[in-house]
């Protein structure tokens, strides 16, 4: 998912660019949710087993799930350079350069 509009509340300065999501932001809201109160409980696995009512393996496994999505899912130059590819294909699109259906094949490798 990528950003197309920032607004400031207080001073309604709008901002019309592109702007990608920091990984967190891409973790489904369960997720989030449990990062969150890990984070106040700072880091504590045995608070956590309380406010969440598991076990300490199913603490761990669940941060280790969760770990596992946010190395997955960007590592930032990964994304820099894959942003960049796609970028070079869609150019090379629009110069009529390359089919679509080339485009399409590309950005799935």
């Amino acid at each position: 998912m990528v950003i197309n509009s920032a607004i400031c509340r207080d001073c309604d300065i709008r901002l019309d660019a592109t702007f990608d999501l920091s990984p967190l932001a891409e973790l489904d809201e369960g997720d989030q949710v449990f990062v969150t109160e890990f984070l106040k409980c700072h880091g504590s696995i045995k608070r956590m087993e309380k406010v969440f009512g598991v076990s300490y393996p199913t603490v761990k496994n669940r941060l280790s799930n969760i770990a596992g999505k946010l190395t997955n899912a960007d590592d930032g130059q990964l994304h820099v350079v894959a942003t960049a590819n796609v970028n070079r294909i869609l150019e090379r699109v629009r110069n009529q350069e390359l089919s679509v259906d080339d485009a399409i094949r590309r950005m799935k490798r």
